[in-house]
Parts: structure tokens; C-alpha cells; sequence
């Protein structure tokens, strides 16, 4: 026999993000965030989250019976959005617009972009905001003019890795070991000492090593769930 008990759902940032209790992080009200694709997450009556798709939501591609966010590729041919009104398309005044290929591209994607890059908002102004190409998150802008993750070998020579501002340096620890950036120190893995209590130090699996390569940077990781720390997830 199965037996459950009642909790109550955690809070996020804002009322724009819904909780997710399956994995326990908070992805943003009506994308896909969790979900299947062709549906996408919205709040229903109870206050909870969970994955829909109607024909009368305004969502809906009759094409092929599904859901979509507004301002994602959806359905739509490579450089154009699905947009309000159930259409694809591609308007020149919108943030998403990319003027060198006069397409628009999903933002927090790699759009029109090079390898390492994403496609971003990087102005903001009274005429609106903008997208381009920058470097990814703890990605660094190399001489080659490519982003590699940092501590990763990127283009660097042998037993180098690429550090902050796109130099390539030596790796400073030996076989066995982590370096963990704020320490400028090495740690074994499974360390308790350059992290806060309830935490060990770890690889880092941010890293994807048939893309990214061998990261040597630590991480500090959770032991248990009661040091587990609340995620926003940017899903379209």
C-alpha cells in the first residue's frame, strides 16, 4: 500500500514562476519548463502547476494539435517566432530580431550564434531592448574568437586551460585534484574544506566533456536535500 502526505508548495521569486514539485525548482508560467513538449505549464485552479494544452488557449497550433510558448521557435522555420495570435513570423522592432541575418531567434538560445555564444539581450533602452551573440555563462571569449567553458582545455595547448578574460594558462593542479577558482587552490574531490557546511566539493557536471571538454573546476555540492538550493529554470 502507498502512503503519501500533504506538503505545502514552496515559494519562488515571483509571481511569474510556477513550482515545480517533481524536481522541486521553479520554471516560468506558460513555457514548456517541464513539461512534454506541445504543452505547457500554467496554474490550475488548486494553485499548483501542471502541463496543459486546450484548443481555446491562444497557445494552440492547430497544425499539429499542440501548445507552444509566444516568442519560442515553436513550430516555426529556423529565424522566425510563434507569436501572439498563433502565427510565425519575424518583426524587425522586436528584441529578438537579429539584424545581420534578419531573422529573430528564441532568446537565451544559440540563435545565429557561434559555438560558446548565446543570443541575449544586451541593450536596454528607451527604443527597446536588443539581442546579440555574447559569451554563454562562465564562458570566455578566446584570441580565436570562439567562448570556451572556463577550466577546460577550449583551444589552449596541452596541460593548459582557459581561464577568465580567455587566457590560456598552465592547470595548476596534479592528477586527482580540483581548483577551485575562489581559493585559487587545489582540493581533492569529496572535500569538506573550501565549502560551507552540509556541502563536499565535487566535479563539476555543468560541464558536458563531449562538448565542453575535461572541466577541472569544484564545486561545492549538496550532502543532503536540506541544503538543497532553489533553481529558476529559463525554459521555453
Amino acid at each position: 500500500e502507498r502512503q503519501g502526505m500533504c506538503v505545502r508548495p514552496q515559494q519562488c521569486a515571483d509571481e511569474s514562476l510556477l513550482y515545480w514539485p517533481p524536481d522541486g525548482r521553479c520554471y516560468y508560467r506558460l513555457t514548456q519548463g517541464p513539461c512534454y513538449p506541445g504543452t505547457i505549464l500554467d496554474l490550475g485552479g488548486d494553485g499548483l502547476a501542471y502541463c496543459t494544452c486546450l484548443p481555446d488557449s491562444p497557445h494552440y497550433w492547430e497544425v499539429d494539435g499542440s501548445c507552444y510558448a509566444h516568442y519560442s521557435r515553436g513550430p516555426c522555420e529556423r529565424g522566425q517566432l510563434f507569436l501572439p495570435g498563433a502565427r510565425c513570423g519575424c518583426e524587425p522592432q522586436l528584441p529578438q530580431y537579429h539584424n545581420d541575418t534578419s531573422g529573430c531567434y528564441e532568446l537565451d538560445s544559440l540563435g545565429p550564434c557561434a559555438k560558446g555564444h548565446v543570443f541575449g539581450i544586451t541593450e536596454v533602452s528607451g527604443n527597446g531592448s536588443r539581442a546579440e551573440c555574447k559569451c554563454k555563462n562562465f564562458h570566455a571569449r578566446a584570441p580565436d574568437g570562439a567562448c570556451y567553458r572556463l577550466y577546460t582545455r577550449g583551444p589552449c595547448g596541452q596541460d593548459e586551460m582557459i581561464s577568465r578574460g580567455g587566457r590560456c594558462v598552465k592547470v595548476p593542479c596534479g592528477r586527482g585534484r580540483l581548483y577551485v577558482p575562489e581559493r585559487r587552490r587545489c582540493y581533492r574531490p569529496g572535500a569538506a574544506e573550501p565549502c560551507r557546511v552540509g556541502e563536499h566539493l565535487a566535479f563539476d557536471f555543468d560541464a558536458r566533456p563531449a562538448l565542453d571538454g575535461l572541466s577541472h573546476n569544484g564545486v561545492c555540492v549538496c550532502e543532503n536535500q536540506h541544503c538543497a538550493r532553489k533553481e529558476v529554470i529559463v525554459s521555453s
